[in-house]
């Protein structure tokens, strides 16, 4: 996954941070209603299509933007979007870029740039709501499908019935002018003196986080293992990761900055069943330990028996359809106590 973390779940959701997650969320993730995603950084998607799937999730912008998203063709949008600058959106398609339908959400959206003539809105029943529009993009809608809370201030807005037109205002930056965005003052930047514009938010607590790095050696060679960061007080479960091929590890321990212990380990996997179904890398074990574990390197079906043991240490064990390759299990090893450091996660620097 492209994300730098998250579940995407409302609690959780997916942190986008580069180019590639944004556009896995665009293309991909967003067409899921359940799946929420918020953005850490500007990005810019020169030279990418945001494709033509449906969006029906919800992506938090934070005051960031995303700059010169091609829309190549006309996308149906069931979505929730909040706090997002849309800097210079490319719009290809012949019809409108974005149709908005019941269920769709444009919350603090600041639009600017982009091709005079073209279409980028068109609501056909979703709700927009403190937008401002510097764009000689066309916006298009139903009768008052714009709140009043919407902002006109370059090209031609086109229909909205809704919202404040302020193309020939010889005062268009009064503050007076923006009774909705002066109230939500957390979010908009009103100075009087330029176009109202959206305030990046703090996001210190999406981007920032504690972690461990290290390096797995067995008997002086570099291996990839299990590793588990461990509360040194009592042990909870913080992390789990792999390490690399070269050893290399990192566990992110969240904002938990106590010292912690780090577990090295090979699961040991299962004793082998009859009549199951093994896929790759599954693991097990024979029922009398022999220092190996035996994974699963051709998926199949165990069949009615089971091989008598001692199973071969150096020879792949053939169990019905399945064939396990045998791997040694060390010795656990456990570090620490070691004091996680706090980091931009995007970066890797420390803070």
């Amino acid at each position: 996954m492209s994300y730098l973390s998250g579940a995407g779940s409302l609690g959780d959701p997916y942190i986008i941070h580069n180019k590639t997650a944004l556009l896995q969320w665009l293309t991909s993730d967003f067409s899921s209603a359940t799946k929420y995603a918020t953005l850490v950084v500007d990005i810019d998607l020169a030279g990418s299509s945001v494709g033509n799937t449906d969006w029906r999730g919800t992506l938090e912008g934070n005051g960031f933007a995303i700059k010169n998203a091609a829309f190549t063709s006309f996308k149906s949008i069931y979505c929730t979007i909040k706090k997002l600058n849309f800097v210079n959106p490319i719009v290809t398609s012949p019809g409108e870029a974005l149709g908005l339908y019941s269920g769709s959400v444009l919350e603090d959206i600041y639009i600017t740039g982009g091709t005079s003539g073209k279409k980028f809105i068109y609501n056909a029943g979703g709700i927009v709501r403190r937008l401002v529009s510097n764009s000689p993009l066309l916006l298009y809608g139903n009768a008052n499908s714009y709140a009043a809370s919407c902002y006109f201030l370059a090209g031609a807005p086109s229909t909205p019935t809704a919202g404040t037109n302020l193309i020939s205002s010889p005062t268009p930056f009064l503050p007076s002018n923006y009774p909705a965005l002066t109230a939500e003052s957390n979010t908009w930047v009103v100075d009087g003196g330029s176009i109202p514009r959206l305030k990046v938010q703090d996001v210190t607590l999406l981007r920032q986080g504690y972690i461990v790095k290290g390096a797995v050696k067995v008997g002086g060679v570099k291996k990839s293992r299990f590793v588990r960061a461990l509360s040194a007080v009592d042990f909870y479960r913080i992390s789990d990761g792999i390490a690399s091929a070269d050893g290399v590890f990192m566990l992110r321990c969240g904002y938990y900055s106590d010292v912690v212990m780090v577990a090295i380990y090979e699961p040991y996997g299962e004793l082998p069943l009859i009549n199951k179904g093994y896929v790759l890398g599954d693991i097990i074990h024979p029922v009398t330990p022999n220092g190996f574990r035996y994974l699963c390197t051709k998926a199949g079906n165990s069949g009615a028996t089971l091989p008598p043991e001692p199973w071969s240490t150096s020879a792949a064990l053939t169990i019905g359809a399945a064939i396990f390759t045998p791997d040694p299990v060390y010795q656990p090893q456990l570090h620490g106590p070691i004091k996680p450091v706090l980091v931009d996660l995007i970066t890797g620097q420390p803070v």
